[in-house]
């Protein structure tokens, strides 16, 4: 195709071809421009903020081309060097990634349905091309993929997906630059795999395409391309690069909350789950009333129970090979929305079940292949063939603004979340946050965070922000933050005793011992840090190193309940339960009768030491004084169904207690579904027992807890056996009159 040529078709584009860009670009200003009163979520805020790939731009240009989401990366960090901490200069760059997306979508579609393969019209390609690209634009499935800042990484892959099968298709079209094209859709499969490497699919995906739509026989493909795919599956290469960890990893750094690869979750049940949840997606594509931000999807117990799921989804994979095989044009659209989740969404299991923003990419399939259908039906009908679209455009656009909407108060966002899944703990702790933001605490976090961006070296701003996210129980967000405020100023205090605090409770107890040996030094009469260490040092099983300090703690504050109210805990916590009572029962008459506290751990003592009557009375009053206690009810639940006292046991208490605590915690817990098993066992309903304990231990394996499941499947096999469970009797327990 000469010059001349080129000009010549530049003239002939039809006039509704030449505005799709503005038609377009109102569609996103009217559906998203509330977006950008949005703020972070989620990990956005450690994604961006305090991430030194992001906030140094020297790294982020180092790491741009050799780290998983590299090019994400380096786009935040101009957006940071631009902006800072402002949310709504990531949200603008986000839409405008979407609205390429848009174009490129149009133009992609544009080209291909005038392709040999198909010869549609120029109008009437414009047409469907411009109908299919607005309802992907403006659908509100596609909204947490925009609107949530990190999942730029699949906003960005999406821009070198739908750039890749440009490329490809204009390598034929213009074929005087035919290795130019083909040359930069290889260099948009190696740049993908930087955003995110689900565009591990992009040759394979190419391969379809091409096959089905481009190449006029099968092959043509070896014959006038070979070099191209060459190119595109070479870009695998860029696992090893990256690291194939990446593909199945969260980034230490830059990754949504569903990230990372869920070892305890056997790939045969991932699969089964992934069979409901690609069915759900593609019912949202239809009928997107209730989307959900943060989906607590349930993991099924046995492969089998989802074989209605499994069956379907069977079917439309075999249909779609059987459709790309016999070179079927249709078959593209099933195709692309298969490969496109295959990463995510098969049988690698991800932390996460289930997130709306995986089907940002797919969901175009959805809608072309909507608009296609209706082009095919209304053929002779063109004024029918507008009204349809339009309806479609405006009821989508409607949907998505109100939910944009939401995204703008995040209480909303998470109510909305609470009214799917009730006991989701992550969106009650987000309702919290949110209310505090509310209260004042958002606009004292946003001074603060500016305040860092403005001197990454202010510890005193870094100290107190990393205290607001650990008061709000974001210890993710907390622990740099007080890291940092330490490195800066390590005599200080307060930054020592928060750091130290924040490590212990993750799990990094050397560390934190040396910290509290620094403060004890500094501060020896702080009772508070005399309780944490010893607390520390139970939690590494030094327990005579524990009751060291406690017995500290006792000399300088002797009426302190706390002091020993701890030390009857690290006392049975050691299996040293005959000599728990005597501090149990000084910690409980210092605090008083109506301590729930010290009434709790004078219970546990006496059930510790066998004495079953007094520790369910005991328990009984902690649960008047505090009937929201969600332990309690624990411990009651197990009293009644498991003591071997048989004028203590109540299988009806039992199961009333565990009902009210697995309402309170949720499936998610297997402690819920163990307490729950163990009430119905000895109520007598050993089905339900049976079924309840199954549920726990798949979710000790989704937790990676191996070294608890053997216990479990002993319980188990009581119940398959007709039996209760019913623990051991405690032969050395002191005698109620020794007590006195």
């Amino acid at each position: 195709m000469n010059e001349a040529a080129d000009i010549a078709t530049r003239q002939s584009l039809p006039r509704l071809a030449r505005w799709s860009w503005l038609i377009l670009l109102g569609l996103l200003m009217l559906v998203y421009s509330g977006a950008l009163r949005a703020g972070f979520f989620l990990d956005d805020t450690q994604a961006i903020l305090y991430n030194p790939d992001v906030t140094d731009f020297s790294t982020a240009l180092k790491s741009a081309l050799t780290s998983d989401r590299g090019m994400v990366k380096l786009s935040f960090a101009i957006n940071y060097a631009l902006g800072g901490a402002q949310a709504w200069g990531y949200h603008l760059v986000n839409l405008g990634v979407h609205y390429l997306n848009g174009l490129l979508l149009w133009s992609l579609l544009y080209a291909t349905l005038q392709l040999p393969r198909i010869g549609m019209s120029k109008q009437r390609a414009a047409l469907l091309a411009l109908g299919s690209a607005a309802i992907w634009l403006v659908h509100p499935l596609g909204s947490q993929a925009v609107v949530y800042t990190v999942q730029r990484a699949e906003l960005m892959a999406s821009t070198l997906f739908l750039f890749c099968g440009f490329a490809l298709v204009q390598s034929q079209i213009q074929t005087r630059h035919r290795r130019r094209w083909q040359i930069l859709c290889v260099l948009g499969s190696f740049l993908g795999m930087q955003c995110k490497l689900i565009a591990i699919v992009i040759p394979l995906l190419l391969l379809i395409f091409d096959w089905l739509l481009v190449a006029s026989h099968g092959r043509e493909l070896w014959q006038k391309r070979r070099w191209l795919y060459v190119g595109l599956f070479a870009s695998w290469s860029m696992v090893f690069v990256l690291g194939a960890s990446g593909l199945l990893k969260a980034d230490a750094q830059l990754a949504s909350a569903g990230t990372g690869l869920m070892q305890a979750i056997p790939p045969k049940l991932y699969l089964a789950a992934q069979s409901q949840i690609l069915l759900h997606y593609l019912w949202l594509t239809i009928w997107p009333q209730t989307l959900v931000f943060d989906h607590a999807w349930p993991l099924p117990v046995q492969f089998m129970a989802c074989w209605p799921t499994l069956l379907a989804m069977t079917v439309l994979f075999a249909v779609t090979v059987i459709l790309v095989i016999r070179r079927v044009r249709w078959g593209m659209l099933p195709s692309l929305f298969f490969l496109v989740l295959a990463p995510t969404s098969s049988f690698l299991p991800v932390i996460d079940l289930a997130v709306e923003h995986r089907m940002y990419l797919a969901l175009s399939s959805v809608c072309v292949g909507v608009v296609l259908l209706l082009g095919r039906i209304l053929r002779e009908k063109t004024t029918l063939l507008l009204v349809v679209m339009g309806f479609l455009i405006i009821t989508l656009s409607v949907r998505t603004w109100v939910r944009v909407g939401d995204y703008q108060d995040p209480q909303v966002l998470w109510s909305k979340v609470l009214t799917v899944y009730p006991n989701s703990p992550r969106a009650k702790a987000q309702v919290q946050f949110a209310k505090h933001m509310k209260q004042g605490l958002g606009k004292q976090m946003e001074q603060l965070q500016q305040a860092i961006a403005d001197n990454p070296g202010d510890h005193q701003s870094l100290y107190m922000l990393g205290e607001i996210f650990f008061q709000l129980s974001d210890l993710k967000l907390a622990r740099p933050m007080l890291e940092k405020a330490w490195q800066l100023k390590p005599d200080e205090p307060a930054y020592v005793q928060a750091l130290a605090r924040i490590l212990r409770i993750d799990g990094e107890l050397d560390r934190a011992a040396g910290l509290y040996h620094d403060l004890i030094a500094i501060k020896p009469d702080d009772v508070g840090i005399r309780l944490a260490m010893a607390e520390l040092l139970a939690g590494m099983k030094c327990w005579d190193e524990a009751l060291t300090q406690l017995h500290h703690a006792q000399t300088i504050a002797p009426q302190n309940p706390s002091v020993y109210a701890n030390t009857a805990n690290i006392l049975l916590r050691a299996d040293r339960a005959s000599q728990a009572i005597e501090p149990a029962r000084r910690a409980y008459a210092l605090a008083g009768a109506q301590s729930a506290n010290a009434a709790g751990v004078l219970a546990s003592a006496y059930a510790a030491n066998g004495m079953w009557t007094l520790a369910c009375d005991l328990f009984e009053k902690v649960h008047q004084l505090n009937p929201q206690d969600p332990g309690t009810l624990q411990r009651l639940a197990w009293l009644y169904a498991t003591c071997p006292d048989s004028t203590v046991v109540d299988g009806q208490k039992a199961v009333a207690y565990a009902r009210l605590f697995f309402e309170m915690i949720g499936s998610a817990s297997p402690t819920t579904w163990d307490t729950l098993a163990a009430a119905w066992a000895r109520a007598g309903e050993y089905d339900q027992a049976i079924d309840a304990m199954n549920h726990a231990i798949a979710q000790l394996k989704r937790l990676e807890r191996a070294d608890l499941v053997p216990a479990y499947e002993q319980r188990l096999a009581c119940y398959r056996s007709g039996q209760p469970f019913t623990q051991k009797i405690v032969s050395n327990a002191p005698k109620p009159a020794d007590l006195n």
